[in-house]
């Protein structure tokens, strides 16, 4: 019997995935990827309904990946999130214009999140990256 459980890929740097991990929780199939290598294995074997990816992922080429992801034959099946960890790089950083960027390339939602397990936002950074998940797989398995 399939798994009904929403399969997800998450490519982001080493140090992150952990945190990444943790912020979604029990709720996906999840496989994480921490190379380009391991990114292109984890789409080809889990077939995943939705991949989170880091804007540090891949020397912070996250947006390499994002145009495979879109590229691929299933792309109209695949939800995209690009996450960003806080704090956020220098206050003349324009955050407006990384998402619009992100959103051409294809990403379905762009967020800035909190993954520091020990912080009072953790529970609301987990909730919102959980909540964008199953929004897309919903989404995508409507269609």
């Amino acid at each position: 019997m399939p798994t009904t459980r929403p399969r997800v890929t998450i490519a982001d740097v080493e140090h992150a995935l952990r945190a990444v991990t943790r912020l979604l929780g029990d709720e996906f199939d999840v496989c994480c990827a921490s190379t380009w290598d391991e990114g292109l294995k984890c789409l080809e074997e889990q077939r995943p309904h939705v991949a989170v990816v880091g804007y540090h992922f891949d020397n912070v080429r996250a947006d390499r990946f994002v145009r495979h992801v879109r590229a691929r034959s299933n792309a109209s099946e695949l939800g995209v999130v690009v996450i960003r960890a806080v704090p956020a790089l220098s206050s003349s950083f324009d955050e407006t214009e990384t998402e619009k960027s992100y959103r051409q390339l294809g990403a379905d939602v762009y967020m800035i999140l909190d993954p520091a397990t020990g912080s009072e936002n953790f529970s609301e950074s987990s909730q919102r990256l959980r909540s964008a998940v199953w929004n897309l797989h919903k989404k995508l398995a409507t269609r």
